[in-house]
């Protein structure tokens, strides 16, 4: 057994590594036994510091940790920001705490304050000694409207059959749930849990004889999904299916609904020229301070007569009309994806650089070929003083990436589905919401 001083002297070892670097964004103790002394200290030192939300990542696993109820409290309270008590949030996406013997009052006291972590998207909670009686509280956390997970991991516990079943039942009414992982969870009496499998085997039968192409593609929506009882394992899955299918859907209505939105909500009076942002580390064109073709063309063009009979129309009346391109949405997400459209500090803004070689000369501004519309061989190209080849044209909507040559973290076409997705999240369309609907 590990000494109270060695256990603190680890824990020390392992803070003052994350001290090393200040924008430590992962924090993984793995295969060390802090025990409940060693957490303590972890917690100590994540409510002491001013990067608090700044934890994306938090892993402990297999660290001999029990916890205890004011354990829990100080876990979910250092991972939150102590600057906002109103509506208290944090930036943890990932908590791994599998192979632990958790206790019963920390599971209870930490699924309970679970919802105050609003951005965990992954919870990874197998071999913790879960029970019927901490699955309940479990579940009560997964129907909570403030739940955001995406993953569950729960695997080799002994919630049984009672305890996985509301479980699923309570995915049902998360609508962003993508994998539920809920392996080896039988009790220590088999048959019970063989007998109760019998109240699903319907819904597995009737999923299988009236919606036999959606049950086909439920495992490509479902992929690493299920369970140990074959009825409850396909009513999982045609939820978690559905989940995807109706996220996938929003997503992509909020997609188009900004699209069109952009263009008819424009004013009837002309814009003013949109930002032009010049590179200060480049040699951008130096005709920046002349009239654009661009500018020109915009300004004799100002407002088309579908836009202009559009703007005539009563707000309310635009708006319905608008809301038929998105039926997936709510309202609540229609009104949100229609606010940032029609707001021009939204606009992005218009940069004038010249593509530079980036062999020839050391920095500035390099221009990313997928967004110019070349291969992947352009850059090559370009640095090439011959100027025989610039690269070879290709199909719109392809770029750089799709041919496995990654232009780098920095590059245009990279950074897009990044872009997206925090779009997506900021006016809450990147998920399922089953309010009310537009009539």
């Amino acid at each position: 057994m590990t000494s109270e001083a060695g256990i603190l002297g680890i824990g020390r070892d392992c803070i003052n590594y994350l001290r090393s670097s200040p924008t430590q964004r992962l924090c993984a103790i793995s295969h060390t036994p802090l025990f409940d002394d060693g957490c303590e200290v972890l917690f100590r030192w994540l409510t002491a510091g001013d990067d608090v939300s700044s934890q994306q990542v938090l892993t402990a696993l297999q660290n001999d940790i029990e916890g205890t109820a004011d354990i829990a409290e100080a876990l979910i309270s250092s991972l939150q920001i102590p600057s906002l008590p109103i509506a208290q949030t944090s930036a943890l996406s990932a908590l791994v705490l599998s192979n632990n013997p958790l206790s019963p009052a920390f599971k209870s006291t930490l699924f309970a304050l679970l919802p105050n972590l609003p951005s965990l998207r992954l919870l990874h909670l197998s071999m913790t000694n879960i029970t019927p009686v901490d699955a309940l509280a479990l579940a009560a956390y997964i129907s909570d409207e403030r739940c955001q997970l995406a993953e569950l991991h729960a695997n080799a516990n002994t919630m049984g059959y009672a305890g996985a079943r509301a479980v699923v039942c309570a995915v049902s009414r998360c609508w962003t749930m993508e994998r539920v992982d809920l392996y080896s969870n039988a009790t220590e009496d088999p048959a019970v849990d063989a007998a109760d499998d019998g109240q699903d085997q319907d819904y597995s039968r009737l999923a299988l004889h009236e919606v036999v192409s959606l049950h086909n593609a439920i495992g490509a929506y479902a992929p690493g999904s299920g369970c140990s009882w074959t009825g409850l394992q396909t009513k999982l899955k045609y939820h978690l299916a559905q989940h995807t299918c109706l996220k996938h859907a929003a997503a992509s209505e909020a997609r188009q609904l900004l699209k069109y939105a952009r263009i008819m909500l424009r004013n009837a009076r002309p814009a003013p020229a949109p930002t032009r942002e010049v590179c200060a580390d480049c040699e951008c064109t130096a005709a920046a301070a002349s009239p654009s073709p661009l500018t020109s063309a915009e300004g004799s063009q100002a407002h088309t007569p579908v836009a202009s009979s559009f703007s005539a129309l009563p707000t309310e009346l635009q708006l319905h009309i608008l809301s038929a391109l998105a039926p997936t949405l709510s309202s609540a997400q229609h009104l949100r994806v229609i606010a940032y459209a029609s707001d021009t500090r939204t606009l992005p803004a218009l940069r004038l650089c010249l593509p530079l070689a980036p062999l020839s000369r050391g920095g500035g501004c390099v221009a990313d070929p997928g967004a110019l519309g070349y291969a992947a061989t352009a850059t090559r190209g370009l640095s090439d003083r011959a100027g025989k080849k610039v690269g070879s044209l290709r199909r719109r909507g392809t770029h750089a990436c799709a041919s496995g040559s990654c232009m780098g973290r920095g590059s245009v076409v990279c950074q897009r589905e990044t872009a997206r997705d925090e779009w997506l999240t900021r006016v809450g369309c990147d998920r399922y919401d089953p309010s009310l609907r537009r009539t």
